[in-house]
């Protein structure tokens, strides 16, 4: 009788060994789990960041269009202006 409650006793003192063990693997792997949690949130980060500046770089862009056409419509209106006065003149 004794040596089934030692065979008990060691058969209990193991399932714990062993359920400390599983214990630590997934303490590790939650760590693990956390450490890339926080990569992928400062990846996130890096890309809100640079979709932002993409952002603002496009608005600059659209502005220097805009200034661009309007400068190229001056030159428009300039051209036919010149076009007009030598017309102007020929015609004299």
């Amino acid at each position: 009788m004794s040596s089934d409650f030692e065979a008990i006793f060691f058969g209990v003192e193991a399932f714990c060994s062993e359920a400390e063990a599983r214990s630590c693997e997934i303490e590790a792997f939650y760590s693990d789990f956390e450490a890339l949690s926080s990569d992928f949130e400062a990846i996130f980060f890096g890309v809100e960041a640079f979709c932002s500046e993409a952002e603002a770089r496009s608005c600059e862009i659209e502005a220097f269009y805009s200034g661009f056409e309007a400068l190229s419509s001056d030159f428009k209106a300039i051209f036919f202006g010149v076009a007009a006065i030598c017309f102007e003149l020929e015609t004299r």
